[in-house]
This record gives C-alpha cells, sequence and structure tokens, in this order.
C-alpha cells in the first residue's frame, strides 16, 4: 500500500512539472511610451479592451499622466488641440477656471489691438486659459447661458465665478463677443421699444418685499447689468434684498451675490 501511494504521489509530481513547463511566460506589459506611440498612430485601439489592459498598469497609466500634465503646464494652449485631447482627455483639467484679472486683461487688450497674435505659440501659451475663461463669461453675462456653470472646475464655486465675471465686466475688460447675438440686436434700427430699453433706470431700496405703486422689482438681468451701482449705491452693507422671480441680491458686505432663488424672508427689495 505504501508502494502505491509513493509510486502515485511521484506520478502526481510529474504531471504538475508537465504542466508548468507547458505554460507560456507571460509577455512583459508595453511600456507607456510604445502604448502613446501605437495609440498616437491607431487612435482605433482605445477601443480594443485587449490593448487597453496591456496598457492600464497602474505604472504605464501614471507615467502618461504624468507625461500629459507635464506638456499641459508647459503648454496651456494644448487643451484646444484635438489631437492632444485624443491621447491625454482623461488626465488634464480642461474646465473653465478662475483666471488672474491682470493676464485676462492684458490678453483681450492684446487680441483685441492685434488679432493676428491668436496665432503665435507664445501668446496661445500664456493666454489660453485666460481667453477661454473670457469667453466663458461672455456667455454667461451676455448670453445668459447657463451651461457654463457645467463646465467650471470642481474647485470653483458658482457664486465665485459669477462675482468674478463681473468684476471683469466692471472693470471693462469683457466686450460683447461679436459673432454672438448680442451685437445684432443692439444694432437694430432705433424702435419705441429700444428707446424705452435703454432709458436708464432708476434703482431704489424699499423696506419689505414687495414695491410701492408705480415701482416693480428689479430683475436678476436688470441687477447683474447695474450690479456695481445697485450693490455700492442702493443697498447697505449688509442687506439681503428682494428681486424678482424670487431671486436676491447681497449688499457688499456679503460680496454683492445674486441668487436666482432664495426662500429666505428678506427685510427689502430692489425697486426700479
Amino acid at each position: 500500500m505504501k508502494r502505491f501511494l509513493t509510486v502515485l504521489m511521484a506520478a502526481i509530481l510529474v504531471a504538475m512539472t508537465a504542466v508548468n513547463i507547458n505554460v507560456p511566460e507571460a509577455a512583459a506589459a508595453p511600456t507607456a511610451t510604445e502604448c502613446q506611440e501605437l495609440l498616437s498612430f491607431h487612435p482605433f485601439l482605445k477601443d480594443d479592451p485587449y490593448f487597453m489592459e496591456a496598457c492600464s498598469s497602474s505604472e504605464t497609466e501614471n507615467t502618461i499622466k504624468t507625461q500629459c500634465q507635464e506638456d499641459i503646464s508647459y503648454d496651456p494652449s494644448l487643451k484646444e488641440e484635438p489631437y492632444f485631447l485624443e491621447e491625454c482627455g482623461l488626465y488634464i483639467n480642461t474646465a473653465v477656471q478662475i483666471v488672474d484679472i491682470e493676464l485676462v486683461n492684458y490678453c483681450t487688450d492684446e487680441l483685441e489691438h492685434y488679432p493676428e497674435t491668436k496665432e503665435d505659440p507664445y501668446f496661445k501659451k500664456e493666454c489660453s486659459d485666460a481667453l477661454k475663461s473670457a469667453d466663458a463669461c461672455r456667455e454667461y453675462l451676455f448670453n445668459g447661458s447657463k451651461s457654463i456653470l457645467e463646465q467650471l472646475d470642481p474647485k470653483v464655486a458658482p457664486y465665485q465665478f459669477d462675482n468674478y465675471c463681473y468684476v471683469l465686466d466692471n472693470f471693462g475688460i469683457l466686450k460683447p463677443d461679436l459673432s454672438s447675438n448680442v451685437e445684432p440686436k443692439s444694432s437694430v434700427a432705433s424702435t419705441p421699444t429700444k428707446s424705452v430699453s435703454s432709458a436708464p433706470l432708476n434703482f431704489t431700496r424699499e423696506q419689505g418685499e414687495t414695491c410701492p405703486a408705480g415701482k416693480t422689482l428689479a430683475t436678476v438681468s436688470e441687477a447683474r447689468a447695474n450690479k456695481s451701482e445697485i450693490c455700492n449705491n442702493v443697498l447697505q452693507t449688509w442687506d439681503i434684498a428682494r428681486l424678482a422671480g424670487g431671486a436676491a441680491m447681497d449688499g457688499r458686505g456679503y460680496g454683492c451675490e445674486i441668487r436666482d432663488q432664495d426662500k429666505r424672508g428678506m427685510g427689502n427689495a430692489v425697486c426700479k
């Protein structure tokens, strides 16, 4: 019996050895450089699960991510290049940022006076994010595009972007995009409607949440268009005032913030 068991164990060991001998060694995973080169020449490979599995090791992915981030830090304008986004879109932040106001002022001024500079690689490198933020603010302020808020960097709160855009506008940095529908509307031949809408509004601060006879609540768009005047000359420092449609505006003590909806009770209102 012992001899039988010994022979059986020996046979099992031989079989296991044979199996191990027949198992091929796993091929080495492609390097990050190899993955990038293959993707650049054959973009369709990103849809190949076998290729993506081979290139998705943490080491390879981190190498690609690091390279993409280094490239974008050296030249932010790469965010606008389709070929770069094809390769690095997963690893870079293409969201709208809040950019230094002086830089935005410089970039927009240069582009206004020297349109050809937009093709200058050095200008694109320096001004890419600044011009993108200015364009986003134009869409937000002049066209009323709320979808811009969905494109913000997660670190930027909507109210911060709102205030940032109005600072740019109050400093005269923003100008309506001539390709938008803002300019054609303002260039229509003079009509009674235009005459009424272009008349200066006289804003007042009233007690309570309603306006006296002959006056109406200021709208959100009117409050935004006249934010500096209302905040500094109409509201008191710590006011929270009602606007039309359930909106509200804060005094300068709270940063002159405008909210589309505010269910809190208001002590006063902005009327016109």
